[in-house]
């Protein structure tokens, strides 16, 4: 058991998979757990709140604490910034076990994004990941702006959802004989181990979770746009645009964010094709002075603004340094 006693959990719940870190108060990160998807919108709620008590259970075994150790846990998720959202998320935190009794924080997951890009107290984030978001905080004392982050039946324009998605329309148009002929149709078909388009429906429908699967079909999707695709390419373009589009209407919130940072997060800049592109676009568009990458994930801002909330001063390159000496390479193959 550490010697330190006063732990704080940072929570980062994504639509794919939820991390989870524990630290002390002096920003030493001791215990690092990865789980599946904890999206409230697309799995049962029972099934969330096992996930929740794995993660939980993984994390305090892994330094052998007990709950009564944690003094304030920080969730950062889809959908926390809705009330009935965060109290179910609250119920199912507490009932992990009586002894949880610290404060419990929740807010959607865009705000541990934003804090691990920035130590600035303003600034704008977008996420491209299985879903998409913008989320921005003024540097006046005016409330955060939030566009986009709608989910994948009316929202998440350039996502790796809505980039797979596309892509299997793209594929069946082909087949219909109403599209371009692409190379999608192979290279996809090859990725889920398929033998013919017919294929897709039964893969897609009859997975376990559809709106991951086709959110993972983004991956070879980029890469085929990589090789100068032109379906590929002309796909990724448009869902760029979707996602200019959130950063427009942002802006068009409160002008003066233009001149703040904007924190660029997701799975889908993990491609350097859809980076430079973004960046491309970025700078073509006038969007944002500064882009920031961030060097450490999610969970580890969300870890961050616990401690700031508990009334901790910020240590944030010791956080961001104990991250990548004792955990990032192992996340990092683990994910």
């Amino acid at each position: 058991m550490p010697l330190n006693k006063e732990l704080y959990i940072g929570i980062d719940g994504g639509g794919t998979k939820t991390q989870c870190v524990v630290g002390n108060s002096y920003g030493d990160i001791l215990a690092f757990v990865e789980v599946g998807s904890t999206n409230i919108k697309s799995n049962p709620p029972a099934f969330i709140e096992s996930q929740i008590h794995l993660l939980l259970k993984q994390v305090m075994e892994q330094i052998d604490i007990t709950p009564e150790c944690i003094k304030g846990i920080f969730v950062s998720t889809a959908g926390g910034d809705r009330r009935e959202d965060v109290a179910r998320w609250k119920q199912w935190m507490t009932s992990f076990h009586e002894q949880l009794t610290c404060p419990i924080l929740v807010s959607n997951d865009a705000v541990s994004a934003l804090k691990s890009g920035t130590a600035s107290s303003s600034g704008t984030v977008l996420i491209a990941g299985t879903g998409s978001i913008v989320y921005a905080v003024p540097e006046e004392a005016a409330p955060p702006i939030r566009v986009g982050g709608w989910g994948y039946l009316f929202g998440d324009e350039g996502s790796g959802f809505a980039i797979g998605r596309e892509a299997l329309r793209s594929i069946m148009k082909a087949y219909d004989g109403r599209g371009e002929k692409t190379e999608l149709t192979e290279t996809i078909m090859e990725f889920l181990h398929l033998q013919h388009p017919s294929g897709f429906v039964t893969a897609i429908y009859e997975s376990t979770s559809p709106r991951q699967t086709v959110a993972s079909l983004a991956r070879p999707v980029l890469k085929l746009a990589s090789t100068g695709d032109p379906v590929a390419v002309q796909l990724v373009g448009k869902e760029i645009e979707g996602l200019l589009d959130l950063l427009r209407a942002s802006v068009r919130h409160h002008s003066a964010l233009l001149h703040d940072p904007l924190v660029l997060t997701g799975g889908l800049f993990q491609s350097s094709y859809f980076k430079q592109r973004f960046v491309q676009a970025i700078e073509q568009n006038n969007l944002h002075k500064e882009l920031i990458f961030p060097t450490f994930p999610p969970v580890v801002g969300a870890y961050l603004y616990m401690l700031e909330k508990s009334g901790h001063p910020n240590i944030r390159e010791r956080v961001g340094r104990s991250w990548l000496e004792n955990i990032g390479i192992e996340a990092t193959n683990g994910g």
